[in-house]
This record gives C-alpha cells, sequence and structure tokens, in this order.
C-alpha cells in the first residue's frame, strides 16, 4: 500500500472527494498521484511548502547584501555561515555568522546580511555575501503548517487531470493497476497552461536568480 509522501499538498479524503469518488477500491492509485502531483509542482515551482527543516543548504555568494532563499515562507534561521577558501578536497572551514549580523524577510525568503558589520566583526574583505562558489551555507524552517488553499487546488486539478487524461502530445505511459495514466514529461510548460494552473503556480515559484 502506498504511502503519502509526508510533504504531500493535499490529502486522501480531498483528493476522493475533489474526483466524486467513494469507496476505498481506488485509494492505492489516488495516493500515487497526489504523490506524483505534489512532486510535478514542487519541482515546477523549485521548492517545498510544508514546513520543513532544511539543513546546511548551499548558496554562492554574490557580493550583494542579499541572497535569496531557494524555500520560502522562512519560519526561522538555526545559523548562517560561510567558509573563506576551499582545500583540495573541495571543503573548508566554516565560521558562523553572528545572530545579530543578518535579518530575513519571513515571507519573501530574503536573508540580509549587515554588511559593515559583518565585515568588521569577521574580518571579510568587502561587505555582503561575499563572492564564492557555495560558499554560504544556512540552516532554517520555512514552508507553510497549512497549505493555501488556491495552491492545494492547483494539486487538485493536476490529480483530476492525470485520473481523467486521455493521450496526449509529449507524454510518457505507466501502468497502474488497470488504469493507465499519461504523464507530462519534467519540465513540459505547455502542460502547465493547458491544465491552466500556471496562474496559481507562477506566483510560488522560486525566482531564477537564486544560486546554489
Amino acid at each position: 500500500m502506498p504511502a503519502l509522501v509526508a510533504y504531500a499538498l493535499t490529502d486522501l479524503t480531498t483528493a476522493k472527494e475533489y474526483l466524486g469518488i467513494t469507496g476505498a477500491s481506488k485509494d492505492d492509485l489516488i495516493r500515487r498521484l497526489i504523490n506524483a502531483s505534489t512532486d510535478y509542482i514542487e519541482n515546477y515551482c523549485k521548492r517545498r511548502f510544508i514546513s520543513t527543516t532544511h539543513t546546511n543548504e548551499m548558496y554562492d555568494g554574490n557580493e550583494t547584501n542579499e541572497i535569496q532563499t531557494i524555500n520560502y515562507p522562512i519560519i526561522s534561521i538555526t545559523s548562517l555561515a560561510y567558509r573563506d577558501s576551499l582545500d583540495y578536497s573541495g571543503t573548508g572551514d566554516w565560521t558562523t555568522v553572528n545572530a545579530s549580523d543578518y535579518y530575513y524577510e519571513a515571507n519573501t525568503g530574503r536573508v540580509y546580511i549587515v554588511g559593515s558589520k559583518l565585515s568588521f566583526d569577521t574580518g571579510i574583505a568587502g561587505s555582503g555575501f561575499q563572492a564564492g562558489f557555495r560558499n554560504w551555507r544556512l540552516t532554517y524552517v520555512a514552508g507553510y503548517a497549512t497549505i493555501p488553499y488556491d495552491l492545494e487546488e492547483a494539486c487538485l486539478q493536476l490529480i483530476g487531470y492525470f485520473y481523467k487524461s486521455a493521450k496526449a502530445k509529449g507524454v510518457k505511459s505507466e501502468q497502474l493497476g488497470e488504469y493507465k495514466i499519461e504523464w507530462f514529461q519534467a519540465g513540459a510548460t505547455s502542460f502547465i497552461k493547458e491544465t491552466g494552473i500556471d496562474d496559481i503556480l507562477d506566483a510560488y515559484r522560486t525566482p531564477t536568480t537564486v544560486s546554489c
């Protein structure tokens, strides 16, 4: 029996109500569709929506005083750290930034360095997020305790499409018992537009400027 992923964007009862299904004979199929639809939406939006702890998420320094986190809204930040240089193994020593030297905007997921203070306290040349490749890391909690209604509705529409979908261009199929489900390939934005959920999902997409 397939289980719902912990980060599912809806639940079995709600999905069955949306599809007009009673009884338990199709529960396994619907769970698979919930999981697949959740993953598809997360891949499209490039973020996780359920409140989750993200440990040592890596970012490139960009020579500005702010970075955009992959996941948001931010609930809390445990630590922000940097490394000045890498050794031959691709690792280096990490220095934790004082909590007083940065702050964040919860809803937008932007983290700001107090540049001059960081430069003074740590001796880093310049200010802000010193340029480098994966030279900053962040441990934080982000996401929603309750999935927004419009996001859950988009997931339900996607589940309904997969459940009822006929053949379409640019898809591959998977046999699930007696049901044949047609899946669009990842990144098929024409599919998102065809279902009409792009109007919802585009508002939730992580900005493409994120460098990690």
